[in-house]
């Protein structure tokens, strides 16, 4: 991370806070979901301050995170003694209360979630299958009169890159008499 933030300082004029400080201001104001002018006001700064720094921090952020979660991505590894160990992911859907939305019945009843009775989105959650059960992907948020398997069908594409085998598990594969590796 501190070659992300050593370019940065290179560009701009001087900072106000310090990179930890952007930090620390970015993840307040991200976790409680403050209006920035609350924010400022709650610290005392001016508001185009506390934006600049959030602003700021936010590419910085998201090329280290970026970085950081595509660089070591585990792979799906075999489940020992299990009828099922070729399974990679395991996916569900789940529903995500909203508040009814305005305007006209017709359009606010596609949020309708029939079975939980509430307004909702409806997201796919896929998980590894074997520990420590990371969180690999999270759909877009539908509205939740959609069925479950479509949205696996709308969300599939995005699963298959991670679940084909590299070349070195094919050759394990080749290798493997019994096809125990995998």
């Amino acid at each position: 991370m501190g070659t992300t933030f050593a370019e940065a300082k290179r560009k701009g004029g001087p900072l106000m806070f310090s990179w930890a400080d952007h930090v620390v201001l970015y993840l307040i104001w991200a976790h409680n979901g403050f209006d920035i002018d609350k924010l400022a006001g709650w610290l005392r700064y001016q508001t185009t301050t506390v934006s600049n720094a959030i602003n700021r921090i936010r590419p910085l952020l998201h090329q280290y995170l970026t970085h950081f979660w595509t660089s070591s991505r585990r792979r799906p590894r075999p489940v020992p003694f299990s009828s099922l160990s070729h399974i990679g992911l395991l996916m569900d859907s789940t529903s995500v209360e909203v508040f009814r939305p305005t305007g006209c019945f017709e359009e606010a009843k596609k949020y309708w979630d029939g079975k939980n009775k509430n307004y909702a989105l409806k997201v796919e959650v896929a998980v590894m299958a074997s520990a420590p059960h990371f969180c690999f992907f999270v759909s877009k948020g539908v509205p939740a009169s959609i069925h479950d398997y479509t949205l696996h069908l709308m969300n599939f594409a995005s699963y298959i890159s991670y679940l084909l085998k590299t070349p070195a598990e094919q050759l394990l594969l080749l290798d493997d008499d019994r096809n125990q590796s995998f």
